[in-house]
C-alpha cells in the first residue's frame, strides 16, 4: 500500500531545499533531514504570483 497523503495550508508550508520534502513545520529545521535554515517558504512564493493567489492547500506524500 502507499503512503497516505497529506494536506498543508499554502502559509504554512515550507520546502526543504536540502532534501525536497514538503512540511508545515514552525522550526528553522527541516524535520526530515534536520537541515537547518534551508526551509523555503511556498506561500510567500506561490501568493506573490497571481496565477497562484487562489491556492489555499498542498498536497504531499510519496509518489506512485
Amino acid at each position: 500500500m502507499g503512503d497516505a497523503m497529506n494536506k498543508i495550508a499554502l502559509d504554512r508550508a515550507v520546502l526543504c531545499v536540502e532534501c525536497n520534502t514538503l512540511s508545515d513545520t514552525p522550526y528553522e529545521t527541516c524535520p526530515q533531514c534536520g537541515s537547518q535554515h534551508t526551509l523555503l517558504s511556498l506561500g510567500r512564493v506561490l501568493q506573490q504570483d497571481r496565477q497562484f493567489g487562489g491556492i489555499r492547500y498542498i498536497y504531499s506524500g510519496a509518489e506512485a
